[in-house]
């Protein structure tokens, strides 16, 4: 299934963060049968997201990292965004071209030194990519 979200990720697809997403739930509809998404999965469905073209993939993304951090608060560990999370998550606002995209990137930067104060074992350094 990582393979699937993978290539949907890497896709030119309109709808490639709907299909993505849609194979994630896939994912945690069949649980029971030991297929359970992880961070690789949701990092690939932000990023699908991130290269989809409808107005609100960067609020898709976003909704995205939110689900991740609500599974983290609830205990599974294994789900807290990383700074790949959050890089697309960016990318996402800068491909929207939209009037308040560097307001938003602004707002995820601070997001992510907020959330590494509080979680220093967590990968959520801004990368030289980022800070160029």
């Amino acid at each position: 299934y990582n393979s699937l979200i993978d290539a949907w990720s890497k896709s030119s697809h309109s709808n490639s963060g709907e299909r993505a997403e849609g194979v994630l739930r896939e994912m945690w509809r069949k649980c029971k049968m030991n297929i359970r998404p992880n961070q690789e999965s949701y990092n690939a469905v932000i990023n699908a997201w991130a290269k989809s073209d409808v107005l609100d993939a960067p609020e898709n993304a976003s909704r995205i990292i939110g689900e991740m951090w609500e599974r983290y608060d609830r205990g599974d560990k294994l789900f807290a965004p990383d700074a790949i999370s959050y890089n697309s998550l960016i990318d996402a606002w800068n491909r929207s071209a939209r009037p308040d995209a560097g307001k938003q990137v602004t707002a995820v930067i601070q997001e992510m030194l907020d959330r590494q104060v509080l979680l220093p074992d967590k990968d959520l350094h801004p990368d030289s990519r980022l800070m160029a």
